[in-house]
């Protein structure tokens, strides 16, 4: 009987250590640990939300616009700089109808174009290229000051004031501050003296080619194998005033001036085509043409529009040099992949002018 006793008291000892405690204060007790604990995992889930949301931001807006996206002998340009200089573009080209930025190529080939640009600035004293202040003062001047009336003194203060009016104008369309377009004119005005400085040695006289040429958008969506049949029946020019660009005849052309038809015109072989020969559709990024050789002449004076073509082309050649030998020795570094080049086509979009479908 006291066994069976002591068995029930043990039964209720077990049943009752898994129930609340029949004292108040006790239980007050549990109740404080409970809500302790509820504070404890509910403070430790409003800290991981909060430390997602500041790594989101970290990532989206504070570290991508420092995040460095190319270097030139220890000069960097950040994401930040890339899209900026991107939306100079759209600040200068917003109020140009049906304007549309091509997104697909931009911001690399913004990049590449800070990369050159540097790559000139640090090599104009050798070059000697140098910009003074009153050059600058020029350029500005040729941009944004007024026309002048017939009898209006070209001092006056109310030119004057115009042209200040018309550059802060700018500056506010294009969001740009006075040192940083000012800065972007020295940019200019280097690329463009060392544009002169291969302009003074291009040979003349040389060998040049006359041509004829049609020139098709590549979108247009005419056919240019069909053209191309159509001339051997019906004849270049008529061809060419079809498409309204009057008998197609475009000039003297010396060789490397235009790299487009420049392997048509002098094949590496040396076999220059007959006069007559009509090409194929030479398809580029920059359209699709169609050449035809008029006639050949081995002395000829290079005319000055064709000489600055020769002379911009030199330019681009030595800028791919100088890209190319910069990357191979290690003082130019390009750190841009898709993810970066992503997240600058989403913060070009944020401002990009909106249109009218």
């Amino acid at each position: 009987m006291v066994q069976q006793n002591d068995n029930n008291n043990r039964s209720r000892n077990i049943s009752n250590s898994g129930s609340e405690p029949s004292n108040p204060r006790d239980r007050l007790s549990v109740e404080l640990k409970k809500q302790k604990v509820a504070y404890i995992i509910g403070g430790t889930l409003i800290g991981i939300i909060v430390l997602i949301v500041l790594i989101g931001y970290f990532r989206e807006f504070y570290s991508p616009p420092r995040v460095v996206a190319g270097e030139v002998r220890g000069v960097t340009f950040t994401m930040g700089d890339l899209v900026q200089r991107i939306r100079v573009l759209q600040g200068l080209n917003r109020y140009q109808q049906d304007y549309m930025m091509d997104l697909s190529s931009t911001p690399f080939e913004f990049l590449q174009e800070l990369i050159h640009v540097e790559i000139l600035k640090q090599a104009a004293p050798g070059l000697g290229i140098s910009i003074s202040p009153s050059e600058i003062e020029e350029e500005l001047k040729n941009q944004f000051y007024p026309e002048t009336q017939p009898g209006q003194e070209t001092g006056s203060n109310q030119l004057e004031q115009e042209f200040q009016s018309n550059y802060s104008s700018f500056l506010t369309a294009t969001n740009l501050t006075k040192d940083e377009y000012e800065s972007m004119l020295g940019e200019v005005l280097r690329e463009r003296k060392l544009t002169l400085s291969f302009f003074a040695t291009v040979e003349s006289p040389q060998a040049q080619t006359e041509i004829s040429l049609i020139v098709l958008d590549r979108y247009s969506g005419t056919p240019p194998e069909e053209l191309r049949g159509r001339i051997e029946s019906e004849g270049f020019e008529s061809i060419s005033a079809e498409l309204n660009q009057s008998d197609g005849y475009f000039g003297w052309v010396p060789e490397k001036a235009f790299p487009e038809f420049n392997d048509f015109l002098y094949p590496a072989d040396g076999e220059l085509p007959d006069p007559g020969t009509v090409s194929n559709p030479i398809i580029h990024d920059s359209g699709v043409f169609i050449v035809k050789v008029m006639s050949y002449n081995e002395s000829k004076d290079v005319e000055d529009p064709v000489k600055y073509k020769l002379a911009m082309e030199a330019v681009q050649a030595w800028q791919t040099t100088q890209l190319q030998t910069g990357s191979e020795d290690g003082w130019v570094k390009i750190n841009f992949n898709s993810d970066k080049y992503a997240w600058v086509t989403d913060q070009v979009k944020l401002t990009a002018p909106r249109t009218n479908n």
